[in-house]
Formats: C-alpha cells, structure tokens, sequence
C-alpha cells in the first residue's frame, strides 16, 4: 500500500521539481503496475496562494484550516443535485495538493 500526496495547484515552493496533475497521477501508478484506489483533494488552492501572499499571518491562521472554497462547492453541488463523485471531481480540480491511496500489484 502507497499513501502520499502531491503538489498541484500548490503557488511556488522551495526545492519543487514539477506538479502532478490528477491524470498524470493515475497514469504514472497505472503505468508502474499499481492500481489507483482513491484520489482526494487536499486544502483547495486558494487557502494555501492567501495564506503565503499574506505570509502566513498568525492573526488569520483559523483561515487557513478551513477550506471555505470547498463549502460552496457542497452547496454547489446540493443546487444541481450532484452525486459525492462529481462533487469531489469539483474539489479535486481546485485542489492545492492531492491525496492518494494506491496498491502495489500482487505477487504470484
């Protein structure tokens, strides 16, 4: 079993080489042998480009664990009567990083 994330519409950070998109994501661990389990967004972009533009600031860091954009979009997705999977395709395609669950293939 692989858990890890990965940067996607995370802004500029030290030491990065390149972001994963999500289809980039299933075709590397599809092409790898691995099969793809579940992919989930982690904090939505627009936390963490606020939360560096304004440096981090102490002041607003209750901000910074609330994922507001997420919020709307669940409300969003009640309006138009959308199922959990085109809700979390919604949150996914804003999200900062992502989160997967991925298996190795199995020995014989």
């Amino acid at each position: 079993m692989f858990v890890a994330s990965v940067s996607y519409l995370e802004p500029y950070h030290s030491y990065s080489i390149f972001n994963f998109t999500p289809y980039g994501v299933v075709r590397v661990f599809g092409d790898a042998g691995f099969e793809l389990e579940e992919i989930r967004p982690g904090v939505d972009a627009s936390v963490l480009i606020n939360r560096q533009l304004l440096n981090r600031s102490r002041i607003l860091r209750p901000l910074w664990q609330r994922n507001i954009f997420y919020g709307i979009t669940g409300l969003i997705g009640r309006v138009f009567s959308l199922e959990h999977r085109e809700r979390n395709f919604l949150k996914i395609q804003f999200s900062g990083h992502l989160i997967f669950l991925a298996r190795a293939p199995r020995v014989q």
